[in-house]
C-alpha cells in the first residue's frame, strides 16, 4: 500500500472515531467561519485591536529572528568578500550559476538546522514546525508522515521494544536527528555535521515542550493550533547553525613578498633618481662647455636622444657625458657643426690654422691676436703667410713682435761673439782677421735676409774699440777708423748699406756698466765687434 493511501485511510478512521461533540463541532464550523468572515468585513478596526496584542509579540519575534539571520549572513559574506579564497568562490558561483551567498554558505558552513518538526507519537501527525530562513515548510507534513512510516517499518521488521525509536538517519550531506518524548518527538533536519551535543539541545527542547504543553499533547485530538502557536518559539531555538571560523594564518610570506617588491621599487626608484641626477649634471656640464649648445633632449625606446650644435674645437660631448657617468651606448648624439666665437675656441682654431708649436703662446685681446714665445724661423715665415687666413675668422690684427726667432737668435749670438783684432796704434786689418771677416759675411747676410723675411727691420752696428794707451782723442779716432775699415769690407762683399752703421765706442766697454766685459789683455781691447738688432716694420719697440 502506498504512503498516500495510508494517510487517506488514517484520516477516514480519525473522522469515524470522533465522539458526538466532535461531530457537532464539525457541523457548526461552516456557520462560525461564515459569521467570522462577515464580522471581519464589517468591523475590521475591532478585530485589528483585538488580535494586535496576540500577534504583536509573534511578529516581533519573527522579525528579530530574521534580522539575526540576515546579520549573520552579512557578516559571513563580509568576512569572505576580500580574501583570496573569495575569488575562487566567485568563479565557482559564476561557473555553477549559484548565488555567491550560497557558495559562501556551502564552503563555510559546519552545520545548520534547516527544519525542526514536532510530531505526535501516537498519530504521527505534525504538531508544529519551524524552518531556517529560505527553507520552505510546505513538505513538513510529508516528512512527518514518512518519518512515522519509517519508524513503524523498523519496529515491525526488527521487533524493537515499544519505547525504542530511530535516533538519527544519515543521507548525503543531510541527517535527520530524532529525539523522542513521552507524547511527541522532535525531528531536526540538519545540513552538515552537527556536534553530538546537539542531542542535548533537542532533549532539553522536548522536555520544555512537554513541561509547557503537556496537557495539550495528552489531549490532542487533531487540532494543533494551540500547540503550534506556543511551541514555535521553542522549535525556533533549535534552529542553530555554526560556520567555520577563519584560522589565523601567518602572513610572513605575503609580508616577505611585499617587502621584496617594496625593496625592488625603492632600488628601482633610487636608480632612476640617480640616473636623473647624473643626466641633469651632464646636461649642465654640456651647457657650460664653450662651443656646445643643446637644443633638445628626448627619450626613445629607453635611449636618450640629444640634439644640438658643437664647434669642432670644443670638448667632445662623449667625454663630458662619460665624466658624469653616462655611457655612450645609452645616448645618441646629433650635434651639428658650428663656428663659435668663444675666445678659448678661437684661440684653438687659430693655433690649428697656423699650426702653432707648444712653445708659441696665442692670446686674444679685443679682436687682436698676439703671438709670443719662441719658434723656428721657418714656422714664423709660414705664420706670417697664414695671417690672412686668421683674419677670415674674425681677427682684425695679428701682432708677432713678441715672438722670438730661435734660428736668427742663434745666428745673432754667433755673429756677436766674433772679434776682429787690430795692432797697437793701427787700423790695418791683418790677413788672419780678414779671413774672419770674410767668414762672417755669409752669416751676416743670412741674418739680414731672415730678419727681412719675418717683416722686421735689421740693424747691424760695427763697433770699434781701442786700449787705454795714448790720448783719449787719438783712441776715439782710431776706434772710428777701425769700425769704418770693417764696414768698407762688408760693403765690398755685398752687404747692403741700409742696416750697416759704423760706431766708435772708445777705449773699452766699461761705459756700459759691465766691468767684467773689459778684456784683461790690452791686445784684446783693440777690436771691432758686431751688435745686431731688429724692430717691426711698423712703429714699435726695438728688440735686441
Amino acid at each position: 500500500m502506498g504512503l498516500g493511501s495510508l494517510m487517506v485511510a488514517q484520516s477516514l478512521d480519525e473522522r469515524q472515531s470522533l465522539d458526538p461533540d466532535s461531530r457537532f463541532s464539525e457541523a457548526l464550523r461552516p456557520l462560525v467561519e461564515a459569521a467570522l468572515k462577515h464580522s471581519v468585513r464589517e468591523e475590521p478596526q475591532f478585530w485589528a485591536q483585538t488580535i494586535s496584542p496576540i500577534l504583536g509579540s509573534a511578529i516581533r519575534a519573527a522579525v528579530a529572528s530574521a534580522l539575526r539571520d540576515m546579520v549573520q549572513t552579512i557578516n559571513q559574506l563580509l568576512e569572505s568578500s576580500l580574501s583570496l579564497r573569495s575569488w575562487r568562490w566567485r568563479v565557482e558561483a559564476w561557473r555553477t550559476g549559484k548565488p555567491f551567498a550560497e557558495v559562501v554558505l556551502l564552503h563555510t558552513l559546519v552545520y545548520r538546522v534547516e527544519q525542526v518538526l514536532l510530531v505526535d507519537r501516537n498519530s504521527g501527525l505534525l504538531l508544529a514546525a519551524a524552518s531556517a530562513p529560505g527553507i520552505s515548510t510546505e513538505n513538513s507534513d510529508l516528512i512527518s508522515a514518512m518519518l512515522t512510516a519509517i519508524q513503524e517499518f523498523v519496529h515491525d521488521s526488527f521487533r524493537l521494544a515499544q519505547g525504542d525509536s530511530i535516533r538519527q538517519i544519515q543521507t548525503g550531506e543531510f541527517s535527520l536527528w530524532v529525539e523522542p518524548g513521552p507524547s511527541a518527538a522532535l525531528a531536526a533536519a540538519v545540513r552538515g555535521n552537527a556536534p553530538i551535543e546537539f542531542h542535548q539541545v533537542l532533549r532539553e527542547a522536548v522536555d520544555l515542550i512537554h513541561e509547557d504543553l503537556g496537557t495539550e499533547l495528552r489531549d490532542f485530538q487533531g487540532d494543533s493550533t494551540a500547540i503550534e502557536q506556543r511551541g514555535r518559539a521553542i522549535l525556533e531555538g533549535c534552529l542553530q547553525s555554526r560556520f567555520q571560523k577563519p584560522r589565523p594564518r601567518s602572513y610572513w610570506r605575503v609580508w616577505a613578498c611585499a617587502a621584496t617588491v617594496a625593496s625592488a621599487l625603492l632600488v628601482w626608484g633610487g636608480l632612476k633618481m640617480r640616473d636623473a641626477r647624473r643626466w641633469n649634471r651632464a646636461l649642465e656640464d654640456l651647457l657650460a662647455t664653450p662651443g656646445i649648445t643643446v637644443t633638445g633632449s628626448t627619450r626613445e625606446h629607453g635611449k636618450r636622444i640629444l640634439q644640438g650644435l658643437r664647434d669642432p674645437f670644443a670638448a667632445r660631448a662623449e667625454n663630458i657625458l662619460a665624466r658624469n657617468g653616462i655611457s655612450q651606448r645609452d645616448v645618441a648624439l646629433h650635434l651639428e657643426p658650428i663656428i663659435s666665437l668663444e675666445p678659448t675656441l678661437l684661440t684653438r682654431r687659430i693655433r690649428a690654422a697656423i699650426d702653432a708649436p707648444d712653445s708659441v703662446t696665442v692670446s686674444l685681446d679685443r679682436g687682436a691676436l698676439t703671438l709670443g714665445g719662441a719658434a723656428s724661423h721657418e714656422w714664423i715665415v709660414s705664420a706670417l703667410s697664414a695671417a690672412q687666413k686668421v683674419a677670415l675668422i674674425g681677427i682684425g690684427e695679428v701682432r708677432m713682435e713678441g715672438i722670438e726667432d730661435r734660428d736668427l737668435e742663434a745666428l745673432r749670438s754667433e755673429i756677436e761673439a766674433l772679434k776682429i783684432l787690430f795692432p797697437l796704434g793701427s787700423s790695418a786689418i791683418a790677413p788672419d782677421q780678414a779671413r774672419l771677416i770674410h767668414g762672417v759675411i755669409p752669416k751676416l747676410r743670412q741674418w739680414i735676409d731672415g730678419t727681412n723675411e719675418i717683416r722686421r727691420v735689421p740693424k747691424v752696428m760695427v763697433v770699434g774699440h781701442a786700449d787705454r794707451t795714448g790720448a783719449e782723442a787719438a783712441n776715439a779716432a782710431l776706434s772710428n777708423q777701425r769700425a769704418h775699415r770693417v764696414t768698407e769690407l762688408l760693403l765690398a762683399a755685398g752687404i747692403p748699406s741700409q742696416p750697416l752703421t759704423a760706431l766708435a765706442a772708445g777705449p773699452d766697454e766699461s761705459s756700459q756698466g759691465n766691468a767684467e766685459a773689459v778684456p784683461p789683455d790690452p791686445a784684446m781691447r783693440r777690436n771691432v765687434v758686431f751688435r745686431l738688432s731688429s724692430k717691426p716694420c711698423a712703429t714699435g719697440t726695438e728688440r735686441h
